[in-house]
This record gives structure tokens, C-alpha cells and sequence, in this order.
């Protein structure tokens, strides 16, 4: 299952009955969390803006339970702040963020790539290819937060299959922050449906492979690459930001 229900990918979220948001059977601080991250994709809820638990809770209808429960698991993955006593805020993140985390990521994925494309079964592979195709169409759907996740997973599943465990630690806690961040850097869209193919494809070419020194290359690259685009997209969306904010002064 995906960490963001397909549910709330269709329409203004804000604009939906609630048993289209929230489905009846499964987690239900889950639901809530998919929906706080999509309303941080599209815009209604930005950088620095206040998490407030009570009217999120009011507007869905249901307990503050659930909705304290997702704003913890935003908290803990550093998609929110929490303050004392002041409640929680939407997080800001800096360039020197993003390359920061690029850098971790390029250790990480380049070591991993390294032991997994050794240790790689045709299962494995045709669990990748999957993921691959699944992006692809949810980025031409325009579901860039899925894809972003699915993004994420292909890289989780390379980091599993190297088998380590305090390299695949290191990924759960870097993991959130950097597949979640890209859509919520930029109203933009991550990248065009053909590009992600391309660039998956080829990382895809160098596992099968087998030669540890040109994957733990590729990967290194792809993640200079994707850091390259998101600081890009973050600095235009900022941009825009300010832009329409210095308009509507008076």
C-alpha cells in the first residue's frame, strides 16, 4: 500500500465529501496524514503556515485523536514543526537543506547500489520494473505526490537489497525528508513523465549489470541530478512566492 491513499489524488481535497478523503477500513491517522500532505502539495497549507489541529479535525469531521497522531508522524519525518506553545507550522527548508540531505543520499544509495547489484534476484528486478512503469503513469496522471512516493520506494527497495541494516536505519531516517520534500518544495511539477523513465531505466541497466563501480556511480549521479532539479524547482517556486506576495501589497 501507498504511503498516500489514491483517494485524495482526485480534485480539491478541500472540496470533497469526507468519505471520499478518508476510507472507512483502513488506519484512519493514516487518511489524515495523506490528506495534510496533500493540502501541503497544493498550496493550502505553505512553508511557515500553522498546522492547527482543532480545525483540521472540525473541517474532516472526526476526533483530534487521529489528526495529533499524523501531525507527530509530520513531526517526526521534519515535514512539521512542533513549538512549545505555539502548535505546529509547516517546515521551511533552506538550499543548504536540500544539499545536505543530497549529500547523505549520495553515500547512502552509493553504497547500497554497490553490495545490491551483486545480491540483485529477477524478482527483485521485476518488483523495480514495476515501480518504474507506476511512476511514469502516475506522473503523466499528474499525481506528482505518488510519484514522489513510488520514487521513494525504488530507491527503499535498492537500499534493502544491498542487506545491511544499519545502512538501511540511516535510509528510515533520511527516507521522509527527502521523498516528501520534492513536491512540497514546488507547485511545479517534479519531473516530466519521460524523464523519470529515462533516468530510472538507466539505473535499472547498471543493477542488471553487475559491476558495483558503475552502479555506485549511477547512483551517486542520479542523486546530484534529482538534488539539482529539486533546488531548482524549490528556488523558482520561492520565487513565484514572493513575487505574487510583493504584488498584493498595497
Amino acid at each position: 500500500m501507498s504511503l498516500i491513499s489514491h483517494d485524495v489524488f482526485h480534485g480539491d481535497v478541500f472540496g470533497q465529501p469526507e468519505d471520499r478523503v478518508l476510507q472507512g477500513d483502513r488506519s484512519l491517522h493514516h487518511d489524515v496524514y495523506a490528506v495534510i500532505i496533500e493540502w501541503i502539495h497544493q498550496g493550502k497549507l505553505r512553508p511557515g503556515e500553522r498546522v492547527s489541529e482543532a480545525a483540521i479535525a472540525r473541517h474532516l469531521g472526526i476526533s483530534r485523536g487521529p489528526v495529533r497522531e499524523a501531525i507527530s508522524r509530520l513531526d517526526y519525518e521534519g515535514l512539521v514543526i512542533r513549538r512549545p506553545r505555539r502548535g505546529a507550522i509547516v517546515s521551511e527548508f533552506s538550499v543548504k537543506d536540500l544539499e545536505e540531505i543530497a549529500s547523505v543520499r549520495q553515500l547512502i544509495e552509493g553504497h547500497a547500489a554497490r553490495a545490491a547489484c551483486q545480491l540483485l534476484t529477477p524478482q527483485d528486478m521485476k518488483e523495480l520494473d514495476g515501480l518504474v512503469a507506476s511512476m511514469k503513469v502516475a506522473a503523466e496522471a499528474g499525481q506528482w505526490t505518488e510519484t514522489a512516493v513510488l520514487n521513494g520506494r525504488f530507491h527503499q527497495i535498492v537500499v534493502r537489497i544491498a542487506d545491511n541494516k544499519i545502512l538501511s536505519k540511516m535510509w528510515q531516517t533520511l527516507h521522509p525528508l527527502v521523498w516528501l520534500l520534492a513536491p512540497v518544495a514546488s507547485a511545479h511539477k517534479p519531473h516530466d513523465p519521460e524523464s523519470i523513465l529515462a533516468r530510472h531505466q538507466l539505473l535499472l541497466e547498471v543493477l542488471r549489470a553487475g559491476d558495483p563501480d558503475r552502479a555506485e556511480e549511477a547512483f551517486r549521479h542520479h542523486v546530484v541530478q534529482s538534488a539539482r532539479l529539486t533546488i531548482e524547482q524549490w528556488s523558482t517556486g520561492r520565487a513565484d512566492r514572493t513575487d505574487r506576495t510583493d504584488r498584493s501589497k498595497p
